[in-house]
């Protein structure tokens, strides 16, 4: 039993290791998924105001 405690134990521990050395990469990566979302949406407004202007 006390095998298996001790398993589970190192089992958690090491996600837990990982999660947190993934933390900064995590982060970099929502912010720029953030300027993505921000740049794309910009870019369609300017493309509708071209196409608006085009079509008059």
């Amino acid at each position: 039993m006390l095998s298996f405690m001790h398993a589970q134990y190192t089992f958690f521990q090491q996600g837990y290791t990982l999660l947190n050395e993934l933390n900064p990469y995590m982060k970099k990566l929502a912010s720029e998924l953030d300027q993505l979302v921000i740049d794309s949406a910009v870019e369609k407004r300017e493309m509708e105001h071209k196409h608006a202007t085009i079509q008059q």
